[in-house]
């Protein structure tokens, strides 16, 4: 895709029809949407009981609420947790 669209770009500096281009471009686009994933499985597990777990470091996040909202703040962003 990352080819095709400096292909369609460099047609772009030659063509004063260059809207056609671009709708071109787009529908090929829009034909290579991701495809949805599979079906949920409920019989299977990833966490047994012998799996050991591992949290991070308490001082690499914080849980916060706002608003009635609670978020993990963490480095780089934040998560709203659901009820």
């Amino acid at each position: 895709m990352k080819a095709e669209l400096g292909r369609v770009l460099d047609e772009l500096h030659g063509d004063p029809d260059s809207d056609r281009l671009i709708e071109l471009f787009l529908s090929r686009v829009r034909l290579n949407r991701a495809k949805p994933g599979g079906a949920f499985r409920a019989d299977v597990s990833v966490i047994g009981l012998n799996t050991l777990l591992a949290a991070p470091d308490p001082k690499d996040y914080r849980i916060e609420q706002q608003d009635g909202k609670t978020t993990v703040q963490y480095k780089g962003g934040q998560m709203a947790l659901a009820r």
